[in-house]
């Protein structure tokens, strides 16, 4: 990250992040504040690695990773991940067009788990199918593979289609309320079909989500 980049970013979320000064004592500043969050988003190391590292309490500094990270996504979600107009749906789908030759296409779908070690008394609650312990990141990429709309946080032991069902983006497609483009013909004088996302064999088919054939009765008469 460049200096200008740093100050940009502090400049959005400076006023969330703020604390005020005492006669007791004097607050950790706000570039502080920054540093010691983005330090611990880029290279994962522990609170009590970086409590050292800034000669800070542990608790200090779980405390301001939590809520810079609150403060950016508040202050840069609109910016950089805003909702979809129908303008931007359109200019995804050139894009999935030209580069993979997949008309009508708005974005491909799926779910990333990241691990984490299991919190305390959390049971089975994150425990994944890999036999592992995390929380789901849902995302909608565009040909790119830049990110449209995310949902972050779902139980590791959830499936991607269930995930999907209950999130906000599912809910959004399934009414309607995404600005989705009306139907658009492949060529001239078809039919219009409507637009889609594509998907892995884990997620609903829908009139606006596509999928693979399932293999499960698949016969190979080779």
């Amino acid at each position: 990250m460049s200096k200008a980049q740093f100050e940009e970013i502090h400049r959005l979320i400076e006023e969330d992040i703020k604390k005020i000064r005492t006669k007791f004592r004097k607050p950790i500043g706000t570039k502080e504040r920054l540093a010691v969050c983005l330090r611990f988003l880029a290279t994962g190391n522990s609170y009590r690695s970086l409590a050292f590292s800034y000669r800070m309490g542990f608790s200090t500094v779980k405390i301001i990773v939590e809520e810079v990270c609150t403060a950016i996504w508040k202050n840069l979600a609109p910016i950089v991940m805003p909702k979809p107009t129908e303008q931007t749906w359109r200019e995804i789908e050139k894009g999935f067009e030209k580069i993979w030759h997949f008309p009508n296409c708005l974005g491909s779908l799926d779910g990333k788990h990241i691990n984490l070690i299991c919190p305390i008394n959390a049971g089975s609650t994150y425990f994944n199918y890999k036999n592992e312990h995390s929380i789901v990141l849902l995302g909608l990429v565009d040909a790119h593979y830049r990110f449209i709309i995310v949902d972050v946080g779902a139980y590791g032991r959830n499936s991607d289609g269930g995930i999907y069902q209950e999130s906000l983006m599912g809910k959004m497609f399934e009414n309607c309320q995404l600005n989705v483009p009306p139907n658009k013909p492949l060529s001239q004088n078809t039919e219009p079909l409507p637009y889609t996302i594509v998907a892995d064999a884990a997620f609903p088919l829908k009139t606006y989500l596509l999928k693979p054939y399932s293999k499960v009765k698949l016969v190979n008469k080779i």
